[in-house]
C-alpha cells in the first residue's frame, strides 16, 4: 500500500495514504498526570482512522493504550490529558507515533502541527465548595446528602484523606 509521512518548513507533518510513524524526542518533556498536550489537526476526506500516540519506553511502541484516537467530528486545537495516555505514570516522552488509515491515496490527507506540553499544577485541596478539584477523583453523593470527593481508580489521598 503507498502511504508515508512529510514534515514541510514550518513543522507541519502531513500524513498520505495508510500511514505510521514514529519519531524519536529529542531533548528531555517531563509529563506527569497534571500536563496536557495541545496540537492542531486536520483530518481528510478519505481518512478512516487517525491516531497520535505518546509513549515513555520504546517497548511500549504499538501499544493502543497510549494512543488518543481523533474522530472526523473532532476540533482543532484539541488538547488532551497525558495522565490518561500514560497510565498516571510520571516519566520522559520519548517517542510521538501518528497514525493513519486513508487507502492508496497520494494526495495529502491529514496533518499535525502545533505541537506543545503544557505542564499543569498540582492542586493542593481536592475538594473545594462541593467539588472535586483533582481530576482524579469523583463526586459522591450519599443518602443524607453530604456531598464527598474519592479517589478514582486506584488513586490514594496524598494527605491521608478521610476515609469514605
Amino acid at each position: 500500500k503507498k502511504g508515508g509521512v512529510l514534515i514541510d518548513n514550518s513543522n507541519k507533518v502531513q500524513l498520505y495514504g495508510d500511514a505510521q510513524k514514529a519519531y524519536e524526542v529529542v531533548g528531555d518533556v517531563f509529563l506527569d498526570r497534571f500536563t496536557t498536550f495541545e496540537f492542531m489537526f486536520s483530518y481528510g476526506q478519505t481518512t478512516t482512522s487517525l491516531s497520535i500516540c505518546l509513549y515513555d519506553s520504546k517497548d511500549l511502541l504499538n501499544c493502543r493504550q497510549s494512543c488518543r484516537e481523533i474522530l472526523n467530528t473532532d476540533t482543532s486545537p484539541m488538547t488532551i490529558n497525558i495522565g490518561e495516555l500514560l497510565w498516571y505514570r510520571e516519566g520522559y516522552l520519548r517517542y510521538i507515533m501518528l497514525s493513519q488509515v486513508a487507502g492508496t491515496t497520494d494526495e495529502i490527507e491529514s496533518s499535525f502541527g502545533g505541537m506543545r506540553f503544557i505542564a499543569g499544577q498540582e492542586r493542593g485541596v481536592a475538594y473545594k465548595d462541593g467539588i472535586c478539584t483533582d481530576p482524579n477523583a469523583h463526586v459522591l453523593l450519599s443518602p443524607n446528602s453530604d456531598t464527598k470527593c474519592k479517589c478514582a481508580d486506584g488513586f490514594l489521598s496524598s494527605n491521608g484523606g478521610k476515609q469514605v
